[in-house]
């Protein structure tokens, strides 16, 4: 079967599969939604809103535009230019058109996961789609919700007739144990492919591309 590296070495990585998925936590109750264009850009826009209100904000409390260390602080905080323009290029376009599918994961009020499925592959590939941007908030992890916006979208997937999936993680990820766990295999290691955002720009990560037949 399928391998993963577990707490003790190599594993088959169903018996993994708990520990990492923390079945032993009570999962609270939660729900899936597909996401419509319309809701996305409706939620995004809200968040654009409060971030620039925050940066406003920062601004008349001090009487002028933040410097120094304030200034870093705050651009850490709400610079989104750059999702801005990958959101309303890549991920709106999509959604609304139908080639990109959103699921999100709800518990109770709040948004818990989000997991993407991108259709939008070359008449030759027409058998393939892309599986993006499977996050899951720190505070929900390890109740099953990456494991089950996962499975929807496979479900999904198959109904589509998209027998192919594929998609691309950071090596070392423990996003890495979960694809491999429900079947996928790395076929490529590329190093220095991408960067890694939560440290240094220049610090460049190892990125691993993954397939699964459906």
């Amino acid at each position: 079967g399928v391998l993963g590296r577990g707490r003790s070495g190599l594993v088959p990585a169903f018996e993994d599969r708990k520990h990492f998925l923390g079945e032993e936590r009570q999962a609270p109750p939660r729900h899936l939604e597909r996401r419509t264009a319309e809701a996305e850009r409706n939620y995004q826009n809200k968040i654009t809103e409060r971030r620039t209100t925050f940066h406003q904000a920062a601004e008349d409390s001090i009487g002028c535009a933040p410097t120094g260390r304030l200034h870093e602080a705050l651009n850490c905080a709400i610079d989104i230019t750059a999702g801005e323009v990958f959101w309303r290029e890549k991920v709106l376009p999509g959604l609304t058109s139908g080639r990109r599918s959103l699921w999100i994961a709800r518990v109770g009020d709040k948004i818990a996961g989000r997991l993407h499925l991108d259709c939008d592959t070359p008449p030759n590939q027409s058998h393939r789609a892309e599986v993006a941007k499977l996050i899951v908030h720190p505070d929900f992890r390890r109740i099953g919700i990456a494991l089950k916006l996962m499975e929807t979208l496979e479900t999904f997937a198959r109904e589509r007739n998209r027998t192919l999936l594929t998609l691309e993680s950071r090596s070392g990820d423990k996003a890495e144990l979960l694809y491999q766990s429900l079947g996928n295999r790395i076929v490529i290691t590329t190093p220095e492919y991408s960067r890694n955002p939560n440290e240094d720009k220049l610090k460049s990560t190892t990125t691993i591309s993954i397939y699964k037949d459906i």
